[in-house]
């Protein structure tokens, strides 16, 4: 940018406005330097009354107003703010991983509306964990869901696979669990689903998690998903009329890191050797 003003160029920042911060938003804010533009969809002669409000029926509140309105908004009730998001994208294709990676799975069957998610890490560095495989089945037979979960596990060899054994998600889990022998089934009580989400924002912030640009639905449903407190324990949903498969499929894939860690860990414990001075008669 410096380059371009210092030989008098000049510099257009189109976009949508992504919440009150990065360049875009220092830019709008700021004084007299800028010329300031904003075109509003009631200018288009192009959209009909029909158009916006198919529009409407699909938006949520707070994207309307973003998108249309071009407002920039406060990420009150943000699961995690959009910048520590973006920090974790990286622009790669999702492939198998190589002989020997270790992988996980983790499962989020879909309920009604939902659809089933299964999402794929592996480890790098023997910390981070790269997304290698997102699957999406929508309105699916549960037969058809169980076989894509079988299938992921015979192709990837996962270390373990956490699956959703809630509701309608426990008879499935139970199936698995006799054709894939590393299955985590996780009933997700309000207490657990709290400890979830938090181990993935955690993974989030610390940026040891790293996905795939054109993981476009999770990355949008990471963006929309809330946190609101409302009693006690924080409650965690996506906004009404939204979906948060992906994101529970992506916390379930993180523990089971985590719970595959903490299994090695329990095993080195009991089998560690005793110290000489136990061996003294």
């Amino acid at each position: 940018m410096f380059t371009t003003v210092a030989r008098r160029g000049r510099i257009v920042l189109a976009s949508t406005p992504k919440g009150k911060r990065g360049w875009f938003y220092e830019a709008w804010i700021s004084g007299g330097t800028w010329s300031k533009h904003l075109i509003s969809y009631r200018q288009s002669p192009h959209i009909t009354e029909t158009d916006l409000e198919g529009l409407r029926n699909v938006m949520t509140e707070l994207e309307w107003r973003q998108e249309m309105e071009c407002e920039f908004l406060d990420e009150v009730n943000a699961f995690i703010p959009y910048e520590k998001i973006l920090a974790c994208v990286e622009d790669y294709p999702m492939t198998r991983p190589a002989e020997g990676s270790v992988t996980y799975l983790g499962v989020d069957f879909g309920r009604y509306r939902d659809s089933t998610v299964i999402i794929g890490v592996m480890l790098e560095d023997g910390w981070r964990m790269r997304v290698f495989h997102v699957e999406e089945l929508v309105q699916k037979p549960f037969s058809e869901q169980m076989e894509a979960v079988r299938k992921a596990a015979e192709a990837f060899k996962p270390a373990a696979v956490a699956v959703d054994a809630t509701g309608m998600g426990a008879p499935l889990a139970e199936a698995l669990a006799e054709k894939i022998s590393s299955l985590v089934p996780v009933r997700l009580t309000a207490a657990v689903k709290n400890n979830l989400i938090n181990n993935l924002r955690n993974n989030l912030l610390s940026c040891r998690l790293i996905i795939p640009a054109d993981a476009t639905q999770l990355i949008n449903q990471l963006r929309l998903f809330q946190q609101i407190n409302t009693g006690a324990m924080p409650k965690f949903e996506a906004p009404a009329g939204q979906h948060d498969d992906h994101v529970l499929a992506l916390a379930l894939a993180c523990y089971a890191v985590a719970a595959d860690k903490t299994a090695r860990v329990e095993a080195v414990s009991f089998w560690r050797w005793p110290s000489p001075t136990h061996l003294r008669t």
